[in-house]
């Protein structure tokens, strides 16, 4: 028999969640979401940042070592002394290292077969860089030098479509040379080229017995940005001490 006294609760007691209460729990959760899209947004975007960044700089210090290292060889001969041919200044075979086209192009020659001479057809000992429309190219071929970055074939070293090169932030031109000649006898010394200027070393072009020494640094100046983003930039320098000296006798130019 059943006890009377049990109270069983009314189905009109049970309730869900209200419509309110739904409608804040929505909003709760769509805020969880947004805020968690917005930081991975912000993640994604700095990871890019960093992966463009590295990138960027990869690639620009990659071409400065391939820079760096070429123009160092300038003016080697296995032969060397005096009659160096990849030193020499005259205009109708010149061969020795050089800036041309406000600074936006370098020319030189050294040795590549290592024979001691000057060759004006294959392997075409002639080298350099240059840059134009946004992209840096290196002289891998032709016959000599006409001082316009015009002569001879070049190839590309960097992709347009990846990094754009640009002048430095300081100003610099791509590429400047500066001298410094001594004379061997007195130890004297400019920081100008062993060629006439209206200076001491004049003497040795008028044929007087004094014999020069002059060397070369080249200062590399290397701006780039990329392609796909403006913002993204960055610079580098570095000044290279040209290994191969080169060597004026009394009475040569």
């Amino acid at each position: 028999m059943l006890n009377p006294s049990i109270d069983f609760p009314s189905p009109s007691r049970q309730r869900g969640a209200s419509l309110i209460e739904l409608m804040v729990g929505m909003v709760v959760g769509l805020l969880i979401i947004i805020a968690a899209a917005a930081t991975y947004l912000t993640t994604s975007l700095r990871v890019r940042d960093t992966l463009n960044a590295a990138k960027l700089n990869m690639t620009l210090r990659t071409t400065m070592d391939v820079v760096v290292d070429e123009i160092r060889r300038a003016g080697y001969s296995a032969s060397g002394g005096v009659n160096n041919p990849f030193t020499n200044r005259n205009p109708g075979s010149f061969s020795d290292l050089i800036v041309t086209n406000n600074g936006s192009c370098i020319e030189f020659s050294y040795d590549m077969n290592a024979d001691g001479l000057l060759a004006n057809s294959s392997p075409f000992e002639y080298s350099g860089f240059r840059v134009q429309n946004g992209i840096l190219s290196m002289r891998n071929g032709g016959p000599g030098i006409v001082n316009n970055c015009t002569n001879g074939s070049w190839e590309a070293l960097t992709d347009a479509n990846q990094i754009i090169i640009i002048p430095h932030s300081s100003g610099n031109p791509y590429f400047t040379v500066t001298y410094q000649c001594m004379n061997t006898q007195t130890s004297e010394s400019d920081n100008e080229a062993c060629t006439g200027g209206g200076t001491v070393f004049d003497q040795a072009a008028a044929g007087k017995p004094v014999d020069l020494l002059e060397t070369r640094t080249v200062s590399v100046n290397l701006g780039a940005r990329l392609a796909s983003d403006n913002s993204m930039r960055m610079d580098l320098s570095q000044q290279v001490l040209v290994r191969n000296h080169r060597v004026v006798v009394a009475g040569t130019p």
